[in-house]
């Protein structure tokens, strides 16, 4: 149990260290660009309230991704489907999320062995001339799957496929769901209104 709680501990960090980069990103100008009262930082005169809402931006950043990768991390992915379709998200979205999950390992087994080829015939990511071979075995896998694809929706639709995958019917909440959707909404509120 511990190992489990190891490894999601290190998947949350992991995903919150590529989703903190975007967020800041997109929140970096409001402490140059906001008005009101301004404060030195490294010689820098920067806006307070901008400060302020840039540390707003950043942590709901931050909750909503680890919401999302807890969320990942303890549901199943076709339950998830599931719940996206009874919340009324359009069929198409979630086939391509289920398709692209079912077929996610094929695309890393057909990249691995893309790879592998390359360093037999004396590929070595140390040199810059070299790195024109990355867009050739990104270009030759786009065509692979390209035509996987297609192979796999021509034998879907010989098999009946009309725009509709199967699903599972959604199981009924228990006692632990209702108890997650009381405390949730309270955790985002108290955070919420620390933040102001």
């Amino acid at each position: 149990m511990s190992d489990y709680l190891i490894i999601a501990g290190l998947s949350v960090i992991m995903g919150l260290t590529l989703v903190l980069p975007f967020s800041a990103f997109v929140a970096l100008g409001l402490p140059f660009l906001h008005g009101g009262e301004t404060v030195a930082v490294f010689g820098l005169h920067l806006s307070r309230s901008g400060l302020w809402l840039l540390f707003g931006a950043t942590v709901k950043a931050m909750l909503a991704a680890t919401a999302v990768i807890l969320l990942m991390a303890t549901t199943p992915f076709s339950r998830l489907l599931n719940a996206l379709r009874h919340l009324g998200v359009p069929l198409f979205f979630i086939d391509i999320l289920a398709m692209t999950q079912r077929y996610l390992s094929l695309l890393m087994g057909e990249a691995t062995r893309l790879r592998r080829a390359a360093i037999a015939r004396g590929y070595a990511p140390k040199w810059l001339p070299q790195s024109v071979i990355i867009g050739r075995l990104a270009g030759n896998l786009f065509l692979r799957s390209y035509e996987r694809a297609e192979r796999v929706y021509g034998a879907m639709r010989l098999r009946g496929y009309r725009g509709l995958l199967p699903s599972t019917p959604l199981a009924p909440l228990g006692r632990t769901d209702w108890l997650l959707l009381a405390v949730l909404p309270c955790v985002f509120l108290a955070v919420r209104w620390w933040v102001r």
